[in-house]
């Protein structure tokens, strides 16, 4: 009798702040392949390396394992500020060569991927830096000639930037202007900043932030590590400062929109990662993680039948033909062209401030000196524009799509679809490594089927690893498991003699050992080194029938790279067929 009931002994359910949110959860929309067929159906009789099992119901499954950094909630993490310890052992991580961003909107999975885990999605509300100081100046009204705002870079540069009547570029440390308007004094501050000569440029990268009430410039040491934690002064009213904070090597410091309710120390999944250029470098290889939703905590027996595919991201080249992490032009408003309507003073004419330019145009296009002027800022657009932009809505154009490459692991430790030489290597030019082109996340390619039992101590979990060599950002690379998850049953040495007495036989699939890289003949395909390597050592002398079926029930290379695809070289050698102790009976 087929067991009908649902076959999960899981702990219920869980409250919503602790189920993933990020899209999509399972199968995205889009067009689909042909799913996977079901191949074993309730009823069935299944053979496998333990024995002869019956197949008591059957379950199909949609899952995303989230491929991003992995890390720890490090303390000083509460509320809505969220410290992050990147774990991952690529050397890169460790540089103090450069940083990277993370957008606004990025979203960060609290606990460990798995069944009745416990876990929070975050999401980012503001740009958030890995290792790397961050400050902030806020102008809330125009400056007094004379006055110094004084800024210290990683490197030990300090420079006391002058307020003065007109902005000067050429001076070292520059000038800003003090007149005009705040916001006018902030734009003057960050092209000072910005300039590489007179200014910070290449150590210190200042951002304006108009969004507010009063003009802000973010400030990011452009070189990682608590050397960044510098102090920022100023003698001026109209101008508020903070110090560069939360520089270290190896962590995230950021500000979320949620509040935080997993505890320090817990395991993250940061759904971001940035280009293959990160720290001059032109890859990086994250840790191999396996994900626990494939471990079952059902004490009966669990085998799972599963393909899988992998994300698919968005690439884009600019106007100027440049491709190299292009992205999305105005990405958390960075580039966003910033557009301010000034009010003339004593006059209806309304002119144009574009980006703080020196000239501002009136509705003729005639040049205005509206240094005076009240204005209302407004911004318009969110894209590049000259040589790395299409102009006024298009910064960049969409060139297709590409993916993060994959290697699968199963049984631990031994690389599967991988050819002998490139086995456990990390040359991005060798073959084992997997993309979006060979199985889609769209359409996952059944030729790279994984069967894996359930429960982490047998050794067949599958373990994943990813390398980052394109030169685009990728959000949430993940990898999509689709299949069906069976529950089986041992079949009772008695039933078996039961089936033969009433007609003389019994039929049944063969399920492939979980993790095992070799396996049983069937009598058919021979020897693994082949009959004729047999023969040669055999040759003068006579071979007993014990040797004779060691031999024969080695399964051969050829039908493991029908199972399994290309393997490791180093195969494991078993004599014991479970299916001898059934024949006879």
């Amino acid at each position: 009798m087929v067991n009908s009931q649902p076959f999960k002994e899981l702990g219920g359910s869980k409250p919503a702040n602790q189920l993933p949110s990020s899209e999509p959860f399972g199968r995205p929309p889009g067009p689909f392949g042909e799913p996977s067929p079901q191949e074993y159906q309730a009823g069935e009789l299944v053979m496998l390396g333990q024995g002869l099992y019956r197949v008591k119901a059957v379950e199909s499954l949609s899952i995303n394992f989230h491929m991003g950094l992995q890390g720890t909630i490090a303390t000083g993490s509460s509320g809505t500020t969220l410290v992050i310890d990147i774990d991952e052992t690529d050397a890169v991580f460790g540089s103090t060569t450069n940083g990277f961003q993370l957008p606004a909107g990025t979203k960060i999975l609290c606990g460990a991927q798995g069944f009745n885990n416990p876990n929070q999605t975050l999401t980012l509300a503001s740009r958030a830096e890995f290792g790397r100081a961050v400050g902030t100046v806020t102008v809330s009204n125009t400056a007094t000639n004379g006055k110094l705002l004084t800024i210290i870079s990683a490197d030990g540069t300090s420079k006391a930037y002058l307020a003065a009547a007109a902005e000067d570029l050429t001076t070292n440390p520059c000038k800003f202007k003090s007149s005009g308007s705040k916001q006018l004094v902030a734009e003057s501050i960050v092209n000072c900043i910005n300039d590489v000569e007179g200014g910070h440029g290449g150590k210190i990268k200042a951002e304006l932030d108009l969004t507010g009430t009063n003009p802000s410039i973010r400030l990011v040491q452009l070189i990682p590590g608590t050397d960044g934690n510098t102090t920022i002064t100023t003698n001026e009213a109209n101008i508020a400062v903070s110090s560069f904070t939360g520089g270290k090597v190896g962590t995230i410091n950021a500000t979320t929109v949620e509040s935080l309710v997993r505890p320090v120390g817990e395991e993250v999944t940061v759904l971001f990662l940035p280009s293959a250029t990160f720290n001059g470098g032109s890859s990086y290889l994250l840790d191999k993680r396996t994900f626990g939703i494939l471990e079952s905590p059902d004490s009966r027996k669990i085998i799972y039948d599963v393909t899988w595919g992998i994300s698919m991201h968005p690439k884009y080249i600019g106007a100027d033909g440049d491709s190299t992490n292009a992205g999305i032009a105005g990405f958390d408003l960075e580039d966003s062209t910033t557009q301010s309507q000034h009010i003339e003073a004593g006059g209806a004419a309304d002119v144009i401030d574009n980006n703080g330019s020196a000239f501002r145009l009136d509705g003729t296009g005639s040049h205005q000196d509206t240094s005076a002027d009240t204005y209302d800022n407004i911004t318009i657009g969110l894209s590049g524009h000259g040589a790395g932009g299409y102009g006024y809505g298009f910064g960049t154009a969409f060139n297709g799509m590409t993916s993060p490459k994959i290697r699968v692991f199963q049984p631990r430790g031994k690389v599967r679809f991988a050819v002998d030489q490139s086995s456990g290597s990390d040359d991005v030019d060798k073959a084992g490594w997997i993309t979006a082109d060979e199985t889609p996340i769209t359409s996952p390619n059944p030729a790279y089927r994984l069967v894996t039992g359930s429960g982490g101590n047998d050794n067949t979990l599958p373990f994943f690893q990813l390398l980052q060599d394109i030169d685009e950002d990728l959000r949430d690379p993940r990898i999509l498991i689709v299949g069906f998850k069976y529950l089986l049953s041992e079949v009772s040495e008695g039933e078996v003699r039961e089936m033969i007495r009433r007609s003389g036989r019994f039929n049944y699939k063969i399920i492939q050992d979980p993790g095992q890289m070799s396996g049983f003949a069937d009598g058919v395909t021979g020897p693994s080194e082949g009959w004729k390597s047999l023969v040669q050592h055999q040759r003068g002398r006579k071979m007993s029938f014990e040797d004779y079926k060691k031999a024969t029930e080695k399964i051969t290379d050829q039908s493991m790279n029908m199972l399994y695809g290309t393997r490791s070289s180093d195969a494991q050698r078993r004599t014991s067929d479970p299916r001898r102790r059934h024949r006879g009976m």
